[in-house]
């Protein structure tokens, strides 16, 4: 229910265990072979989603954004192993996935997002910094602290870095304090 919450449809409120929508299909324009779609449509595909994501993502409807960016990367898995556009576009979508598995505190998804991104692009500094926004949920403070330096390292004028890496040096110390 929480996910049909949406002014455009007079749902705003919405007190129910379960909600059921019927849509109807007016007119179709414009069809795709459904079983060869060629690569120049399933990109082109991918990247709308992308867009219509990243509007879900402003509105602060994150579990949607987050359904549209897996689906997109798993759209774009099947299909793709070596097209240098399409891995850029699933490494953004993991990248936008993992923004918003933090924000919803799933912080070892996000983590294994960055992950998959870093693999293939070491020094990708969104995908470190993620990962160190993912790490220091997960209270792993001295991989937060190693992550935020690589980024410092590739940008030194990095703000939200030296932030998080203020914040978990000193959320380090009060561990090692309380522990010993």
């Amino acid at each position: 229910p929480a996910l049909a919450v949406e002014p455009r449809l007079g749902l705003v409120n919405l007190c129910a265990e379960r909600v059921v929508f019927y849509v109807e299909l007016v007119d179709f324009d414009n069809a795709v072979d459904s079983q060869f779609p060629s690569s120049e449509d399933l990109l082109a595909f991918a990247l709308s989603r992308k867009d219509s994501a990243t509007v879900l993502f402003k509105k602060g409807r994150l579990q949607l954004a987050l359904q549209r960016y897996a689906d997109i990367v798993g759209l774009l898995n099947l299909k793709y192993d070596s097209d240098t556009t399409a891995k850029e576009l699933k490494n953004v979508c993991r990248l936008n996935k993992a923004t918003c598995l933090v924000k919803l505190n799933k912080f070892a998804c996000a983590k294994e997002d960055c992950d998959l991104v870093l693999h293939e692009e070491p020094e990708n500094m969104k995908a470190l910094y993620r990962r160190a926004q993912a790490e220091l949920g997960l209270e792993s403070f001295a991989d937060c602290i190693r992550d935020c330096k690589n980024v410092i390292r590739l940008d030194a004028n990095n703000k939200e870095a030296r932030a998080l890496l203020k914040k978990a040096q000193e959320s380090h110390q009060k561990s090692k304090s309380l522990f010993g």
